[in-house]
């Protein structure tokens, strides 16, 4: 019983020193922009390549850090709501992946069947 008492103390100690305040730390906006994957199979004549989403750089602000985000236009804003209604490009955009990912997957198909 002392022991895992002695175990959480520790633990929630961790915990506190991780937490501390970095409200007054001046930081720069991470930008997340990734290359396209170019990815090739097996078959040296087949090459699949990802389809590429437009890009929108969005500035978000959270929790007192500032972040660009490109594809924030993905993310529906009723999505909560109303889950029939999801802007027309959103679906293009998942349709578009929607080729290569079943390329990928074609080989465990049997596995998971």
């Amino acid at each position: 019983m002392r022991l895992s008492s002695l175990l959480v103390g520790a633990a929630s100690a961790a915990l506190l020193a991780g937490c501390a305040s970095t409200a007054n730390i001046e930081t720069d906006p991470v930008v997340v922009d990734t290359p396209p994957l170019q990815t090739e199979s097996e078959e040296p004549s087949v090459t699949l390549t990802t389809p590429v989403a437009k890009r929108e750089l969005t500035t978000i602000e959270q929790v007192g850090r500032t972040r660009v985000d490109p594809y924030h236009w993905m993310k529906d804003e009723n999505w909560h709501q109303d889950r029939e209604f999801t802007q027309l490009d959103i679906i293009a955009a998942i349709k578009a992946t929607l080729p290569l990912s079943r390329t990928m997957t074609e080989q465990v198909t049997a596995l998971r069947d």
